[in-house]
């Protein structure tokens, strides 16, 4: 029979046929004409192995590579090898692999000169997990002069990935208006409005670095006494007082004397 063997000199899967080896032996043969009835095939079955999907495990804007794939019961020696994939792959706008956990399968099929040998099943194929990345947010000081429009201090984020789309509003915290319903002056805390949005921001888990103050300076006016005249023995009154500047409803004043 033709033996043919695999990398570790062990017989290769596969159906054989079988033959005398040499001639009859035995100190009778000569008593005997003999000839081959059946010569029945030798058959080497596959060996049943499984194949595991290594576990991954990266934190989001990282490259990502397949786990790795191991088999159960190789004979020593024997080369079969696969590669894995990540499976429905769901990508950011900056292009990296969304965060979330994702299912794992072989890409293709088994290679290798000794694949035939075996019959090979999966056993497990565990999942790849893309961790959300840690960044921070800041909101900017603001500062304006009592009378002006306010506007919160923007915000900004401390590693976004490139490209990727992630926004806030802040707010000024416990707004207190005059009566021209303007902005009082004074120093006010800030605080995000609302919760973060944009298409990217479920990769992230995002946490407060510097919220910065919100300042409304004092505007700066002048004010003038009126000048007063009377006749000597007239009831006097010193003149009135006027401001040069007030924002329009804003209650100040003050009274004069001689």
């Amino acid at each position: 029979m033709t033996v043919h063997l695999a990398l570790p000199s062990k017989l290769k899967a596969g159906t054989y046929t079988q033959s005398i080896n040499g001639s009859h032996a035995g100190v009778d043969k000569d008593n005997y004409t003999i000839t081959l009835g059946t010569a029945n095939n030798y058959v080497v079955g596959k060996q049943a192995i499984t194949y595991d999907i290594a576990a991954g495990n990266i934190t989001y804007g990282a490259a990502d590579s397949a786990g790795s794939i191991s088999y159960s019961a190789l004979e020593a020696g024997d080369v079969v090898s696969a590669v894995a994939q990540i499976d429905d792959r769901a990508l950011s706008t900056a292009e990296k692999l969304k965060a979330g956990t994702y299912t794992q399968s072989i890409n293709g099929s088994h290679a290798g000169v000794d694949k035939d040998n075996y019959t090979i099943t999966l056993g497990t194929a565990n999942n790849y997990v893309v961790g959300k990345q840690a960044i921070t947010y800041d909101i900017a000081a603001g500062n304006i002069t009592y009378g002006a429009a306010d506007s919160a201090g923007s915000i900004s984020y401390s590693a976004l990935e490139a490209g990727d789309v992630v926004s806030a509003v802040a707010q000024i915290d416990d707004r207190a208006l005059s009566t021209a319903e303007k902005l009082k002056a004074g120093t006010y805390t800030q605080s995000i409005n609302g919760s973060h949005a944009g298409v990217d921001k479920d990769n992230y888990t995002i946490t407060l670095g510097t919220a910065n103050n919100y300042v409304v300076g004092k505007q700066a006016i002048t004010y003038d006494i009126a000048a007063g005249n009377i006749t000597y023995g007239a009831a006097d009154s010193a003149g009135s007082i006027s401001y040069s500047a007030l924002e329009t409803g804003d209650v100040v004043s003050a009274s004069s004397t001689n």
